[in-house]
């Protein structure tokens, strides 16, 4: 699993503000409990363009390693 810390900050940002706004239940528990860790990624990448940017990647370099990024699709 490929994720972005900007992807993640953005994440914490809408339940927040949800959990502000009584529309969603506190999830976060204590503060700063929702961060990368969560989602047990392979590889965490920060200095992205945008939030998501992530998705959007074919290929990145790690050093002088060129990977390619796969997706998996699932159809039932």
């Amino acid at each position: 699993l490929l994720i972005s810390e900007e992807s993640v900050n953005d994440l914490y940002t809408r339940v927040k503000e949800r959990e502000a706004s009584n529309d969603l239940a506190t999830v976060t528990g204590t503060e700063g409990a929702l961060s990368y860790q969560n989602f047990r990624p392979n590889i965490v990448v920060s200095g992205l363009k945008e939030p998501y940017y992530e998705d959007k990647l074919l290929k990145f370099r790690l050093g002088p390693q060129l990977f390619t990024v796969c997706f998996l699709s699932f159809f039932l």
